[in-house]
């Protein structure tokens, strides 16, 4: 065409003529004004090298220039990290400020990127410059049954009912100093807490306990640090977490609560990064880094500062557990305070099918108390440890995937606790002595394989097997040579075999039906668990959604008071034995609609939960002066609904939590039901969160009706030192509503000139300094004859700060 207007003859070659193939606008007027057209915008260089004929090439060194681009999000302007680049077979990963490079490669002609909050896309290519910049969304359109954005970003709802959180990547939420993996959780509809520890999730009507909660495939037993102020995993060093109140894969077994994955492992989309940061609390390092194509390792250390230092953050908790004792303390003696946690992986791809990776994980708390007042000394010492490590085989098939993993966990609770009087010659007599030991011993053994069957469907099969070793041992002696000693040796060896059918047409549908068959030789018992969890598009911006599981649990904690100051004395893990410990088993049921267009959100699910085998021991004593031993069962029922709008910068989101829980214990209360120890029948969070270009704020206000207690009708005096409580009606009474408001604001300096990225960030728990009552037990004056109430109360107003340095 430019031939024949010019009247002239181009010679070319091949990457000139895809670039003159291209020219597809109204030619110039003149053929030095089209030359020149060619050489400003295209890089092409024109040689006359006969009389009409010109010789038309890209210079050389264009064929091994880079090419690479930035991308950014189209709302807020801020760089996307994580966005995987492919060009051809080529990939490339954008770093902190959203760069990605290539090199020796020409400008294609199509580039796909791959997020896990953005999707993925194919980008078109328009001209042929070597950087570019690419503007993105997040994209929720119409039927769509993939990833929702939930409370601020990175934090997901996927298409298989579960909630994905990415903390790494995370939105700042209100009263959280960083993203706190089960402070996080918390805040998902559904999900409640009425003591204020970290660790604690009440999963619709389910104790913390019931949960199954994964590090990489490794069940922890200790999940929190400073009795359940923060939790135990390092959120610096979690790439992923998988949290799922129901509609639970038949692959996972043993726990009758809500599902908690965890993982540290560095996959394919995350770039190498390490980062540095402290707090009020504690300093820690965390690192994911590739070693060439083939290597990859993760690594984190966090270790508490209190055994130096102690700031408010830390006295404040600590004020919280103590205000609740019986000793009013007018003297600490000592407060010694120490707690670390230590992970690390290392990912080797031996070829393209085959790869294993080895892991390990350490985590200790240890708390050494004396008080005295008056002529009474009281030393307190609590001791926690746990050590894991694990082997994971992967090889992967066009159409098949395998899995086989093995691990190991050793866990150590010892709890000591002496009460002394002192002597007016200043000598001791021991008045009580209290020790708890508990450990288990876990080897755990999985193989799981997945079967891409079609385009829409998979088949999943797997067998596991699990054996623990757990052993408690309790001893209490008092000044009249008055003893209890209690302890149970047991080995729980659980063989199980499972399958999972899945349909799915991302846009459209996603049903997953499966069984799991356990076989307990504890119990020489076989359990069968059928699972299934269905979600369908309808109408527009419209998804419904259906699950029923069975599960059963052969582990459990059991809850006996002894320490009025460490909570952790007080819960032993113990094994099922059919008689005084029951085999928990569940039956639940969900449905749910849900409404996602432009940036609404709304979001209403019905849960019905049935709890058989609990008893009086595994949750909660009604009155610590009452020994008895009781089972029944459970039955929870209530609904949650969820709002969110995103308005430009600023994202606000509302939920509401409904829920009726209701207990009946054979010989307790007449065998009458009576209203759960944990019910929080009204449950009210709502957040803002305001994005300015590097500076995030988020204010979260938390309300809920108050739980139930016991108000002791009637005191017996069994001696001079002991006396026993009757009730009348049981949890008929409530504590008052609990109210709280915390705020949280992040400042990244971020520099696209420069890799180091530091940030800070400041959180204030408890803004308006609302004096909660979290729980109420009731003691006996002798002197007075009175019953006395024993409140413990809520955290004060509590700031915190941190600096994190990020590569």
């Amino acid at each position: 065409m430019a031939e024949n207007k010019y009247n002239v003859f181009f010679s070319y070659n091949d990457e000139a003529l895809t670039v003159i193939a291209d020219y597809n606008k109204e030619l110039p007027i003149t053929l030095d004004a089209f030359l020149a057209d060619l050489k400003e915008k295209y890089q092409i260089s024109s040689i006359l090298t006969g009389k009409t004929i010109y010789a038309l090439s890209l210079p050389i060194h264009e064929f091994h220039k880079k090419f690479g681009g930035v991308i950014i999000d189209e709302n807020t302007s801020e760089p996307i990290e994580g966005a995987v680049v492919i060009v051809n077979d080529l990939n490339s990963i954008t770093d902190a400020h959203g760069q990605f490079e290539f090199i020796n490669i020409s400008v294609p002609k199509h580039i796909r990127i791959s997020h896990l909050a953005y999707g993925t896309r194919d980008i078109a290519i328009s001209g042929y410059k070597n950087t570019i910049e690419i503007k993105i969304s997040i994209k929720e359109t119409p039927l769509d049954l993939v990833e929702i954005s939930y409370l601020a970003k990175g934090i997901l709802k996927s298409r298989d009912g579960g909630f994905v959180l990415n903390p790494k990547n995370q939105g700042v939420l209100g009263g959280l100093i960083n993203a706190d993996v089960f402070q996080s959780i918390q805040q998902l509809p559904g999900v409640s807490n009425a003591q204020e520890n970290a660790s604690d999730l009440f999963v619709h009507g389910s104790t913390p306990d019931q949960n199954l909660i994964l590090w990489n495939g490794i069940r922890l037993y200790q999940t929190s640090h400073l009795l359940g102020g923060i939790s135990s995993i390092n959120s610096n060093s979690v790439n992923k977490v998988n949290f799922f109140s129901n509609g639970v894969n038949a692959k996972y077994g043993n726990h009758t609560g809500g599902l908690i994955e965890i993982s540290t492992v560095m996959e394919d989309s995350i770039p190498s990064n390490v980062s540095l940061g402290v707090n009020l609390l504690d300093i820690d390092v965390a690192s994911n880094v590739k070693v060439g194509h083939k290597l990859a390792t993760d690594f984190s250390f966090r270790r508490s500062i209190t055994d130096v230092v102690q700031f408010q953050p830390f006295n404040n908790l600590m004020n919280q557990t103590f205000k609740s004792s019986n000793i009013t303390t007018s003297e600490t003696l000592k407060k010694d305070v120490f707690y670390y946690d230590l992970s690390g992986g290392i990912h080797y791809q031996v070829n393209k099918n085959n790869s294993f990776r080895i892991q390990g994980l350490m985590m200790l708390d240890k708390f050494d108390y004396s008080f005295k007042e008056d002529k009474n000394l009281l030393n307190e010492n609590l001791f926690v440890n746990s050590k894991s490590g694990g082997l994971i085989w992967n090889v992967i098939d066009i159409e098949k995937n395998t899995q086989i993993a093995a691990n190991y966990t050793e866990y150590t609770m010892d709890y000591y606790q002496q009460l002394n009087e002192v002597e007016d010659d200043g000598k001791y007599e021991k008045e009580q002595l209290n020790t708890r030991k508990n450990s288990i011993k876990e080897i755990n053994f999985n193989v799981d394989q997945e079967y891409m069957l079609s385009d829409i469907s998979t088949l999943q099969v797997g067998y596991q097997w699990n054996e623990k070793k757990i052993n408690f041992d309790y001893l209490s002696s008092h000044e009249d040579d008055y003893s209890i000693a209690d302890s149970q040796k047991s080995i729980i060896g659980t063989h199980s075999i499972y399958g999972n059918f899945t349909l799915q047409q991302p846009k459209n549908y996603f049903i997953r039906g499966g069984v799991r068959l356990n076989y307990y030789d504890q119990l020489n018992s076989f359990q069968l668990e059928p699972r299934v969890y269905a979600k369908k598009a309808i109408f527009n911006y419209f998804n419904i959604n259906a699950s029923f599981e069975i599960k059963t649990q052969g582990l459990l904690q059991s809850y006996e008071t002894v320490s009025e100051t460490f909570e952790n004395g007080n819960q032993l893990w113990v094994g099922v034995d059919g008689e005084q410990f029951p085999l928990l088993n569940v039956h639940q049921f969900s449905g749910g609609l849900s409404f996602n267009k432009s940036n609404i959100l709304i979001d209403v699910e019905y849960f019905n939960k049935g709890i058989e085998g609990i008893t009086t021991f595994n949750y909660g004593f009604l009155d610590p002066n009452d020994q008895d031993f009781h089972q029944g069962e459970s039955e929870v029922e209530g609904f949650d609904f969820f709002l969110r709008n995103k308005t430009g910068i600023v994202t606000s989101w509302l939920s509401y939590t409904y829920t009726d829980a209701v207990n009946i214990f054979k010989n307790l209360n007449n065998s009458i039901s009576f209203t759960g120890n944990q019910r929080l029948k009204h449950q009210v969070m709502a957040s803002t969160a305001l994005t300015i270009q590097n500076f995030n704020v988020a204010l979260a206000w938390k309300w809920h009706s108050g739980k139930p207690y016991s108000y002791p009708s009637e005191v017996t005096e069994l001696s001079a030192t002991t006396y026993r409580f009757s009730y009348d009606d049981l949890n008929k009474f409530t504590l008052p509503d609990y109210k709280r408001m915390d705020i949280s604001l992040v400042y990244n300096f971020k520099n696209k000139h420069n890799k180091m990225k530091p940030e800070i960030g400041f959180s204030f728990i408890n803004i308006l300094k609302a004096k909660n009552v979290l729980h109420r037990v009731f003691t006996y004056d002798f002197t007075k004859k009175e019953i006395i109430p024993i409140d413990r109360y809520s955290i004060q107003p509590t700031f915190n700060v941190s600096f994190r340095l990020k590569y």
